[in-house]
């Protein structure tokens, strides 16, 4: 385990080299040898993609993670960081708080297609939702519109690969010697879910940062002026907790090996509707300090 003192804030961490020899020997995704004696096509990767957050927001003094990876791996995120980027910045708070983060935004509504809905742009792909119900001797109908919604796939797939990137990170102690490196299994990630920035107070996500908060932090980033944001802890028996923020707008959660911090959580005040063909409940944004990504820590590289 590397000795953490502080938080990663800046400094680029590089384990790639043109020469595959003096790369990580496999690929942090899925494991395949991408080094010495490899047949397998393999690029740099970077952990928070050029593109990913505001390019501005991102340079030589700002922290990222770049590795050696296969290509159909490196394909693989580059797909759904395209994806999650334009539906996390189109609909991002901080496009009211800065020009060129509304700027990009509008270019991405227009030049990215949402992959559920073939043909139309991310800034079309609006949710609509009508809900009609009696009550008494009164008919109630209700339009409902939303900002466009992140493929669910697409978010799990890109967790999952951050995730993995980040522990090889954090757990590897010389990537230059190949049994040195750790690599994270898929079948020990857990994917507990996302939320957008709205709903960032409500009951799950206040219990969960409460249950972890003391929990030893081998990771805490804040990369991309903020754009992008990371938090790995680890509690002996208890397994590991991960979260990862996404361009100020989605933060997604899980856990490595065992998941019973997600056990017993309160109840997210759901309530049915009156006719009973469905059920609803308020966003609850947050309302006091937020604790998430707050611990002060860093690898020491």
């Amino acid at each position: 385990m590397i000795e953490v003192t502080g938080r990663i804030t800046g400094d680029t961490v590089s384990w790639f080299h043109r020469d595959p020899s003096r790369s990580n020997q496999h690929c942090l995704y899925c494991g395949v040898l991408v080094g010495t004696g490899s047949t397998v096509p393999s690029d740099r990767e970077h952990l928070i993609g050029r593109n990913f957050v505001p390019p501005e927001t991102i340079g030589s003094n700002e922290f990222n993670f770049l590795f050696r990876s296969c290509v159909n791996c490196n394909r693989q995120k580059s797909d759904a960081e395209r994806h999650i980027s334009s539906v996390t910045l189109v609909n991002s708070p901080a496009r009211f708080m800065d020009q060129r983060v509304d700027n990009i935004a509008k270019r991405k509504a227009v030049a990215d297609f949402h992959p559920d809905k073939k043909g139309i742009p991310i800034g079309k792909a609006t949710e609509h939702e009508t809900l009609q119900f009696n009550h008494g001797f009164g008919s109630f109908k209700f339009e409902l519109t939303s900002g466009p919604q992140a493929n669910g796939d697409l978010v799990k797939l890109l967790a999952l690969k951050q995730v993995q990137a980040l522990f090889s990170l954090v757990t590897t102690e010389n990537y230059a010697v190949p049994t040195n490196l750790r690599l994270l299994p898929i079948r020990h990630f857990r994917y507990f879910g996302y939320f957008t920035s709205e709903d960032w107070g409500n009951s799950h996500l206040r219990e969960i940062t409460q249950r972890v908060r003391h929990w030893p932090c081998p990771a805490n980033i804040v990369a991309a002026q903020g754009y992008f944001k990371a938090v790995l802890k680890s509690c002996g028996e208890l397994g590991w907790f991960w979260a990862l923020e996404w361009n100020k707008y989605l933060r997604v959660f899980g856990a490595i090996g065992r998941e019973e911090i997600f056990q017993t959580l309160p109840d997210l005040d759901w309530k049915p509707l009156p006719d009973g063909s469905g059920r609803y409940r308020s966003e609850s944004p947050l309302t006091s300090n937020d604790t998430l990504f707050t611990e002060t820590v860093t690898p020491h590289l």
